[in-house]
């Protein structure tokens, strides 16, 4: 294990040599689904640090333009979120081609028990400053987590949900903007 994050933290600091705005490393290779399938890639990403508001989630999601992205504001602490987060796992087994599914947390959860937990979940993981998470989830007006952000193909916030609408939900509003 041990061998396994040197080499993980060796290919990070590789990965983000002269990527000043956009870093991304590759966490884990694959993972292995309870299923037996093997999983999605898990990213760790970066955004410029004193983006802020707008501008910090355009950033997040400039990277995706051509697919539907669904963004997961959550906290490892949050009992709800990490509910929802195994909730939805058939929905993102589904969309794993054609939607982007984006995990953004803040400084009220630990770094390191993030670094651990996002191991389990597939997609690609923002770990943010504190003056983005709050004027992320202030331009959201969300009072809460887990908060989710629908954005369609072309960059625009679709829809937005403070809690977890449900799976159902969340899958029948990918869906159809896939099409």
């Amino acid at each position: 294990m041990k061998k396994l994050l040197f080499m993980l933290t060796t290919v990070a600091l590789l990965a983000c040599g002269g990527n000043a705005n956009k870093a991304e490393t590759e966490l884990a290779e694959t993972a292995q689904a309870e299923t037996g399938k093997v999983a999605e890639r898990v990213y760790i990403k970066t955004i410029d640090s004193t983006l802020v508001g707008e501008e910090a989630f355009n950033a997040v999601v400039a990277d995706y333009k051509g697919k539907p992205v669904l963004v997961d504001f959550w906290a490892t602490w949050c009992p709800p979120c990490r509910a929802a987060m195994k909730t939805i796992i058939p929905v993102k087994e589904a969309l794993a081609e054609e939607v982007a599914f984006v995990y953004i947390t803040g400084p009220s959860s630990p770094e390191d028990t993030w670094k651990e937990m996002i191991k389990e979940i597939h997609g690609d993981h923002y770990y943010v400053t504190e003056a983005q998470w709050n004027t992320l989830l202030d331009q959201f007006e969300s009072q809460g987590i887990p908060t989710y952000i629908i954005v369609d193909k072309e960059g625009n916030v679709m829809n937005k949900y403070i809690g977890f609408p449900g799976e159902e939900t969340i899958k029948a509003e990918l869906e159809t903007l896939t099409k």
